[in-house]
């Protein structure tokens, strides 16, 4: 797509990152929450040499889920685990239970499991952003 006008340029790639951009970052953000969520299963086991029991599926891809939200010329992606605990704290989620390592009302009292906290590390570390932004925008600009 050949541009003569600046302000034309850059109208269409903001328009690519909201329309391609954005979604695929998302999605991969998704993956790595995903990813980082099966860790917590080897983490833990309460029961001996028992693994953990997977009644409900903290790791379960449907349950993590973002959100985009566009504020002016920012566009902010949270990312959440639904997952809502069936025990002792029935309905909450269980990510900031997990994460942090407290309020559990079960007598196991796990340590924390910063699934986030490994997840925003990893997507820093692997330049995610960068790369999703980089690969999505030379396959329609000339970019490097």
């Amino acid at each position: 797509m050949d541009f003569d006008n600046l302000d034309l340029l850059l109208s269409d790639m903001y328009s690519t990152v909201d329309t391609e951009v954005t979604p695929k970052l998302a999605e991969e953000i998704e993956t790595v929450v995903q990813e980082e969520s099966e860790h917590i299963y080897d983490e833990f086991t309460p029961y001996g040499s028992n693994k953990y029991e997977r009644t409900y599926d903290f790791a379960d891809r449907d349950n993590i889920q973002s959100n985009i939200v566009k504020v002016g010329n920012e566009t902010i992606i949270t990312t959440m685990n639904n997952s809502l605990a069936k025990g002792d704290e029935k309905g909450e989620y269980l990510d900031d239970i997990i994460e942090n390592g407290e309020r559990y009302g079960w007598s196991h009292k796990p340590p924390k499991r910063p699934v986030f906290e490994r997840s925003i590390e990893r997507i820093q570390g692997e330049q995610l952003v960068e790369n999703i932004v980089k690969s999505t925008l030379s396959r329609k600009y000339d970019v490097e």
